[in-house]
């Protein structure tokens, strides 16, 4: 009730004939433009995750407008967004989570810096796409200093403080570590591909 909708059609890497769906549902409170630049990147975006990942998993996608919630809130095909708040960082992180989050999820809460750390890191890898590397430096260095100006040097789980500076922060530049760690991005990706591939872990 009272909600506009926009709908863009991504088209299947694999089959260009199947598209699914991505739900644009906005109210009047919103910052159009925020949602219309979303929007414009989501084919964008859809396809550079479906190659550095696997094909987007879900048979439709969509963003919504909320007014409850704090920030934004993943769910499997469909995130929630504070009204007047949508960006295009709030939506890259929680579309990330349709492959981490979603499609692999945490086993235990001992686990959630799969969801929140590889959805920042997301972030990162967004930012490698647009502007190349130093982009995605800058966006690691911010998740670093994040983290090192908390200090609080907590391990990435901590049963006290499930969703901290450590589950998104230090989690994205743990991944940032083994990237270069393996030393070789074709190879790094190749391992997240085989990750995401197992059946034993979707």
């Amino acid at each position: 009730v009272n909600y506009n909708i926009d709908i863009i059609y991504w088209h299947k890497i694999s089959n260009q004939n199947d598209s699914i769906p991505i739900r644009f549902y906005w109210s009047f409170g919103d910052d159009y433009q925020q949602v219309l630049n979303v929007e414009n990147k989501i084919v964008s975006m859809t396809n550079y995750f479906s190659q550095r990942l696997c094909e987007h998993p879900f048979e439709k996608n969509g963003f919504a407008s909320f007014n409850a919630m704090p920030g934004g809130m993943e769910n499997q095909t469909l995130t929630f967004y504070k009204s007047g708040f949508f960006s295009e960082g709030t939506a890259v992180h929680e579309f990330a989570h349709q492959w981490f989050g979603d499609l692999i999820t945490c086993g235990t809460w001992a686990d959630i810096w799969l969801n929140e750390g590889f959805a920042s890191y997301g972030e990162s890898l967004w930012e490698e796409f647009k502007t190349g590397n130093s982009g995605y430096r800058n966006s690691v260095n911010t998740f670093a200093g994040y983290y090192l100006q908390s200090n609080p040097g907590w391990p990435i789980y901590n049963p006290t403080y499930i969703f901290s500076v450590t589950s998104y922060g230090k989690s994205a530049c743990v991944l940032h570590m083994l990237r270069y760690a393996v030393n070789d991005t074709n190879t790094f990706f190749s391992i997240f591909r085989s990750y995401m591939a197992d059946t034993n872990l979707r």
